[in-house]
């Protein structure tokens, strides 16, 4: 969430401006991120593949 907003600031040669964090944390309120990376040996491997939260 922050991360995508200060790669999108990098781009444009300045740091994320203090108003684009606190509207970024606020939405992300009471909600849970993470991140999945999988590996595999063939690029079809995740193709049947389905989350599930436990």
């Amino acid at each position: 969430m922050i991360a995508p907003a200060s790669r999108d600031a990098a781009k444009e040669s300045r740091k994320p401006r203090p108003e684009e964090i606190k509207t970024i944390l606020d939405e992300a309120d009471n909600r849970l991120g993470f991140t999945l990376i999988l590996f595999g040996s063939t690029h079809e491997f995740a193709r049947n593949f389905h989350a599930v939260a436990l």
